[in-house]
């Protein structure tokens, strides 16, 4: 391990067998505490002294660091063990990388370096934000109108841009992933890397709950169109402050993705222009042939909208109806309120990890032995938000008591659907 003293900077070597214990730097003399983790701050990775970890996931995680060479800040995007040891995913990994590094975009983050260090392979990008969508959000609460058709544009842009020059999906978009730069530009980190699937678990579904589309939860071919009701989800998200699709376990929030009616923003806030509320509708569409064909659509309607248009694309045949749900009770969050959300700097501590819900394939026996009186299988429920988690298909079609059928395709847009037995 090598490892940047944090009183004068110089990078000392330590012996595997130091790991845990203290260690004199060969330069200045002061004493270092030498982490177990090789992902904790000081910790140097190529040409990069790790500093601060921002999150955890379930492939890996992110840290912000200084490139020693060139003395910028990078954020490192660091696999796990277990990932970096598989060949067809790393195989898989660096293809993808290197497809995201010829992407050149100004509302995309660049990707500057795929590597190997301590057996861990890891991706190193620009890191050019001030804070992200989440930071702003558990501030605030939601944004106002203009703030977010203009972030969601720029969003737009760099999608259509990742998608017409190198077919890339993003796969996993949630606020976290959306970053606002000190000059005012929007740019989206991790295109083509958020959300890896090899296909090898074809009953697993991996994604966000409160952000995943309809043909990611049923396994189905994705293209420019996933990531759009995904940025719809979070749109949605930021004009009322909700999610939405809300539920007491992942399940039921997967299954209201596939089936609930759409609450209209404007139920939660009137003030909220109409013309937003037609392309929400167009982004949210539950069959992916109603919403807007590709993200450039989307950005133009949504320059319309800020210029005061009416949207173009959005008054097409397609988008949702919405629906008014007399059992949910919820409200739109002030614009500039205080909000409660989880402690970002409980995932900051190296020692943290963030919890990652996984629930594993039962055998169908089990599953029976494991119904309540209304016949349903129990499921933990996770009150952890906006988690990337891996769930089974299988439980979802038990739960929803309903088997695919090919007549759904009206409905859901997909070469497979459901049909109630």
């Amino acid at each position: 391990m090598r490892l940047q003293c944090p009183k004068c900077n110089v990078v000392n070597s330590i012996e595997a067998g130091d790991y845990g214990s203290s260690s004199i730097c060969g330069n200045c003399g002061q004493v270092n505490e030498v982490p177990e983790k090789v992902t904790s701050p000081w910790v140097v990775f190529h040409d990069h002294a790790l500093r601060k970890v921002l999150r955890r996931g379930s492939d890996g995680v992110e840290v912000h660091a200084q490139q020693l060479s060139l003395d910028r800040p990078v954020v490192l995007k660091i696999l796990t063990e277990d990932l970096s040891e598989n060949a067809e995913y790393v195989s898989l990994f660096v293809k993808r990388a290197r497809m995201a590094a010829k992407l050149n975009h100004p509302n995309l983050t660049t990707l500057y370096l795929v590597a190997k260090e301590y057996g861990l392979y890891f991706v190193v990008r620009e890191a050019t934000e001030i804070q992200n969508l989440r930071d702003i959000l558990s501030r605030q609460g939601r944004l106002d109108v203009h703030s977010a058709v203009s972030i969601f544009q720029q969003i737009a842009d760099g999608l259509d841009y990742a998608w017409r020059s190198s077919k890339l999906l993003h796969g996993n978009l949630k606020p976290a992933y959306i970053t606002l730069t000190d000059y005012g530009v929007t740019k989206l980190a991790d295109v083509g890397l958020a959300n890896i699937d090899l296909g090898d678990e074809p009953d697993k579904i991996k994604g966000t709950p409160q952000y995943i589309s309809p043909e990611q939860i049923l396994g189905e071919r994705m293209d420019t169109r996933s990531d759009i009701y995904s940025l719809g989800c979070n749109l949605y998200q930021c004009l009322t402050g909700t999610y939405p699709f809300v539920g007491d376990s992942t399940i039921d929030i997967f299954q209201q993705h596939l089936q609930a009616p759409l609450r209209s923003p404007r139920e939660l806030d009137p003030s909220l222009p109409e013309t937003v509320c037609k392309v929400i509708a167009k982004m949210l569409a539950k069959n992916a042939d109603d919403r807007y064909a590709d993200s450039s659509e989307l950005s133009q309607d949504l320059m319309l909208v800020a210029q005061g248009n009416e949207p173009r694309y959005a008054l097409s045949d397609g988008g949702v109806e919405f629906s008014s749900d007399e059992d949910d009770d919820r409200d739109a969050m002030p614009i500039a309120s205080a909000v409660e959300y989880e402690d970002e700097d409980e995932y900051d501590d190296e020692d943290e990890e963030m919890p990652i819900a996984v629930a594993e394939e039962e055998d169908e026996d089990e599953d029976e032995d494991e119904e309540d009186e209304d016949g349903e299988a129990e499921e933990e429920e996770s009150d952890e938000p906006e988690k990337t988690m891996i769930a089974p298909r299988k439980m979802i079609k038990k739960k929803t008591k309903l088997k695919l059928n090919p007549e759904a395709k009206k409905k859901f847009g997909l070469k497979r659907g459901f049909k109630k037995k």
